[in-house]
């Protein structure tokens, strides 16, 4: 492409990137709609759905939403259940079971996300504006409905295509009373943009907070208002073993920053979740709990606690409101710091989004072409052909013999601009590469065979060097975690030919506690029918305990790999706190008639009530 039609592009890009935010618009279906009584409910209204076509905001999505139901009127309010469903299928009980059993009629139903309080459960129902209101739950809508989300606010659409058909659906779900809402309904949309990046590696390290990569992960924001009304960051993809783990902080191209996720969900596994953090949300994430796709509002479990992010992130300020960038410029560089603050889990997300809602006037770029040099090489290639070539530029028929085709092989355009303001972008594409582990298999041909009979051998114990111990000690329970780590190549539990501790066969036991004082002593089984081979039944490589819920005890995992590694984690551990140093720790895990055992002490960082790290334990005799 000529360097002046590239110049051209790029100009027309810039003035596409600039296109500001509509201001918000209300989409409206007047018609009425009858809340009909029967026999066997829920009792569809009709019509069923009441639709609403959106169009005309090309490019943008859901930054707000709000829905007015006009002339709403009913012997007995609670009977009535509504859910709304979105043009890309996002849905949301907008009421139900609210209101009690006091006629209203005429009503003005708004609801919002930043109104301050619900539809009254017991009633009487007003005219004014409520949040979302679902008291009961478990609600039925006969098809073609789809079945509710558990989303509990409007936040549920935000980032979601507004164009297209939206549909509400009313049900009566007891006998005894028909209703109508006379004005039929509407919608009033505030639309925003978006901005993505990829994926993040949240790593797991032996020295936590251990940063992800890419660290930061950026977003480049360009051509919106220059004043930032409202915004929702959405985290997509989500995976990790232990959610509590991660720390987010959000730094805007001001320098306002957020923790916006820090110590939520215990330690559940998340798997594949998309999180959309918003401050309208109707609540936050849970602490210990298990984590679910949704929306939630920012959450630090410890806000005043030592979340540490490494340079070259700036120092937290200490909130999680994302209403701390409100005001402030959203154009220029987003960054998302991203730690794993304990060992012994890693995990990722897919991609991570901006959904901004601006005003004010687009920031003013100009660019002035000054200076355009273009440099063509030229390649000369000799062929010994006996074919006829014809090219678009000309023609030459080539009889055997020997033929020079000189064309040109490389153009280079270099532009230097200069103006009252100069944009730069660059566009990067990363190259990953997926390498299998080698696997080598050797055959051995002799010519007489020896059988050896090896007898189960009774009570062993082997001492194994200790690399890490992290207990981390809480007020809640649910959120005490336990690590334990050995790279020790002398474990050979999978090449034990007796079968005497195979842990498949008979299970195990781990025992931690504290060699000095009584600070703790815990024991825990872990069943056989959690244990599972790693490798094949002809070639194990070693054995793995599976119990992510914790059905059999604290214990969650181990991983036991012939002459490699010994891993054992361990939450929600009600026996084991940190109220004063435990100094030195011992730590046994028995299979069988096999007793591998470790002692740390030493090396030694101790903070009380709060986490005891232990790296390095040489070898130790077994107790």
């Amino acid at each position: 492409m000529p360097p002046i039609q590239q110049l051209i592009f790029a100009a027309a890009a810039l003035v596409a990137l600039a296109t500001p935010c509509a201001a918000q618009t209300t989409f409206a279906n007047a018609a009425s709609i009858t809340i009909a009584d029967g026999a066997t409910p829920p009792t569809t209204a009709a019509p069923y759905p009441s639709t609403i076509a959106v169009s005309g905001l090309t490019g943008q999505v859901v930054g707000k939403l709000t829905v007015t139901l006009s002339g709403f009127g009913h012997p007995f309010p609670s009977d009535v259940d509504v859910l709304l469903v979105g043009p890309t299928g996002q849905s949301l009980v907008l009421m139900s079971d609210a209101g009690g059993t006091t006629s209203v009629n005429g009503l003005q139903l708004t609801f919002d996300d930043a109104a301050a309080s619900n539809l009254s459960d017991a009633g009487p129902l007003v005219s004014g504006t409520f949040r979302p209101t679902n008291v009961g739950g478990g609600d039925v809508f006969p098809a073609p409905a789809p079945t509710p989300s558990s989303e509990t606010s409007l936040t549920a659409f935000d980032g979601t295509d507004p164009n297209g058909t939206w549909s509400l659906y009313i049900v009566d779900d007891t006998t005894g009373g028909a209703g109508t809402i006379a004005g039929g309904w509407s919608l009033t949309i505030t639309p925003a943009q978006q901005f993505s990046a990829g994926a993040v590696a949240i790593v797991d390290g032996l020295s936590p907070p251990t940063k992800a990569s890419p660290y930061p992960s950026s977003i480049r924001v360009d051509g919106v208002g220059t004043t930032l009304n409202a915004l929702s960051v959405t985290i997509s993809g989500l995976n990790h073993h232990s959610p509590d783990d991660i720390d987010m902080l959000l730094v805007g191209p001001t320098g306002a920053n957020a923790i916006i996720m820090s110590d939520v969900g215990g330690n559940e596994w998340a798997t594949n979740l998309t999180l959309t953090l918003d401050d309208l949300a109707a609540s936050a994430m849970p602490d210990g709990g298990m984590l679910v796709t949704g929306s939630f509002k920012p959450t630090n479990i410890d806000a005043t606690g030592p979340d540490t992010f490494p340079a070259p992130a700036p120092t937290p300020s200490g909130g999680s409101a994302l209403a701390v960038f409100n005001g402030t410029d959203p154009n220029g560089i987003w960054s998302l710091f991203i730690v794993d603050d304990t060992s012994g889990d890693g995990g990722s997300i897919t991609g991570w989004t901006l959904t901004m809602q601006t005003s004010g006037a687009l920031p003013t770029t100009t660019t002035v072409p000054t200076t355009t040099t273009t440099t063509t090489h030229t390649t000369t290639t000799t062929t010994h052909t006996t074919s006829t070539t014809t090219s678009p530029v000309g023609s030459t028929t080539t009889m055997p013999g020997t033929t020079s085709t000189t064309s040109p092989a490389t153009s280079s355009t270099t532009t230097s601009t200069t103006g009252a303001s100069t944009t730069s972008t660059t566009s990067s594409t990363a190259t990953s590469t997926t390498a299998s582990p080698p696997t080598s298999t050797t055959t051995t041909s002799a010519a007489a065979t020896t059988t050896t009979t090896i007898a189960p051998r009774v009570e062993r114990s082997a001492p194994i060097a200790g690399a890490l111990l992290t207990i981390r000690d809480s007020a809640n329970v649910g959120r005490r975690s336990l690590l334990v780590l050995s790279r020790d190549r002398t474990i050979a539990l999978a090449h034990d030919l007796s079968g005497g501790a195979d842990p498949t066969l008979h299970g195990a036991r781990i025992h931690v506690w504290s060699e000095t004082g009584d600070v703790f002593d815990a024991s825990w089984e872990l069943p056989a029918a959690s244990w599972h081979v790693v490798g094949t039944a002809a070639n194990r490589r070693g054995y793995r305990y599976d119990d992510r819920r914790g059905t059999a005890g604290p214990v969650r995992s181990v991983l036991e790999k012939d002459g490699v590694m010994l891993k054992i984690v361990a939450r929600a551990m009600p026996d084991v706190s940190l109220a004063t140093a435990p100094d030195p720790v011992g730590v046994t895990l028995t299979s069988g008639d096999l007793t591998y055992c470790l002692s740390f002490g030493g090396t030694v960082k101790f903070t009380s009530a709060r986490s005891y790290v232990a790296k390095n334990a040489p070898l130790a005799p077994c107790p």
